[in-house]
């Protein structure tokens, strides 16, 4: 048996390895804004807080579906800011602009400018503007919890004088493989054939080619089909036409960030068969992730009849594909005339595990949510409060991940 002295000493030793392992449990489950704080309270804390192995940890532990990106009107800006799920319904003047610092101004006038898409609590903002050589294109990202953005990405080259009908798509996600962020951009033509495709990482100074990417031809019509790339399980993913054969048909274009190769996917099996009919210019298709899952939504307004989602149970295999909602616009209490109906956008913001659905409603500029109980078809019509004019990212999550 070790001398009573001993032992002492050997508890000392382990104390402060035990101290600083409790810390860092405990400070793994504080929020973002409460750990800006609690940097400023000893050395210690702040190296736990600053490290990158506590950010991944503190990650993992964010909670999800918590947090929306929300854009607003304010004169000559728009306002872009993060807010709770909960704040769009409850409490609107929670969310009401008194910092500037919490928001991303930027005047609708100076530049054409949109979100690209969130991964990991970074937000991907894409800028552009015509200059006599083209269309400049850069890309930003911006941490909203932290309240950190980079500087503008090298600028990309689009040259648009000589083909006025050339468009792009773009796509942001984390390949967890390389540790890196990436800003796919994909460019086609006026038949929606793809002309070329580059990546730029997160803190590089260029953008490079992608090669070899699949025959397939975009989605480009005057209906809604989302055109940002949808990212989950290390790949992002669009909606696109193959031109593999005589008979266009509907896939998934999926791009796997690590290795930068492309897989196409079947659509859910009737998903055709609801568009056979439809006037391609006239489709209203989205992408999404409900539960940690992709699904795809669609308005099978031709008919005037239901709103539809699928859910993939299991990234990549087609055979997983479930049909989650069917659900008749009379259920759901729209009142909308057929022949307006290209002027309704449906979007699936959040599945609960109870299998209630809260669902976007877009019609004109008027902005509406529902929230709709399958088991006994209840519906619950909620107004956003007013100065909310967009909901730009429905996957934000809050991390101290650093965008610089």
């Amino acid at each position: 048996m070790q001398p009573l002295s001993k032992r002492r000493r050997n508890n000392a030793q382990a104390l402060p390895t035990l101290f600083d392992e409790l810390i860092f449990e405990i400070l793994s489950w504080v929020p973002v804004k409460s750990l800006l704080v609690l940097r400023s309270v000893c050395k210690s804390w702040k190296a736990i807080i600053s490290d990158q192995s506590f950010i991944k940890f503190h990650l993992q532990r964010s909670p999800k579906d918590a947090y929306v990106i929300t854009a607003s009107k304010h004169g000559e800006y728009v306002a872009a800011q993060s807010c709770k799920m909960r704040s769009l319904f409850e409490n609107p003047t929670s969310t009401d602009i008194t910092d500037s610092n919490s928001c991303y101004l930027f005047k609708t006038d100076e530049y054409c400018f949109n979100f690209v898409g969130s991964c990991n609590g970074l937000v991907c903002s894409l800028g552009s503007a015509i200059t006599d050589s083209g269309k400049k294109v850069w890309v930003r990202f911006w941490n909203p919890a932290t309240r950190l953005l980079s500087k503008n990405s090298a600028n990309l080259l689009v040259d648009v004088t000589s083909d006025p009908f050339t468009y792009s798509m773009f796509g942001f996600g984390y390949d967890h493989l390389t540790n890196t962020y990436k800003v796919i951009v994909i460019c086609y033509d006026e038949e929606g054939k793809i002309t070329w495709m580059k990546v730029h990482n997160m803190g590089d100074n260029s953008w490079r080619d992608i090669q070899n990417f699949p025959d397939f031809l975009t989605t480009r019509t005057s209906g809604q089909v989302r055109r940002d790339g949808i990212y989950i399980s290390n790949n992002l993913n669009w909606i696109a036409v193959s031109n593999s054969n005589p008979f266009r048909k509907f896939v998934i274009v999926s791009l796997d960030l690590g290795d930068e190769t492309f897989t196409l996917m079947s659509m859910p099996c009737a998903f055709d068969e609801v568009y056979l009919e439809v006037p391609f210019e006239e489709l209203y298709i989205f992408l999404g992730v409900l539960m940690d899952c992709l699904c795809v939504s669609y308005d099978d307004f031709y008919k005037g009849t239901n709103f539809v989602v699928w859910q993939m149970k299991e990234f990549g295999v087609e055979k997983s594909w479930t049909k989650l909602l069917n659900v008749s616009y009379y259920d759901l209490k729209v009142d909308c005339e057929l022949e307006k109906r290209h002027l309704l956008s449906l979007y699936p913001l959040r599945m609960y595990k109870n299998g209630d659905f809260l669902i976007t409603l877009l019609y004109y500029d008027d902005l509406q949510a529902v929230m709709y109980n399958q088991r006994d078809k209840r519906v619950e019509l909620v107004k956003f409060y007013n100065s909310i004019e967009w909901i730009f990212e429905t996957d934000y999550i809050q991390s101290l991940v650093s965008p610089l």
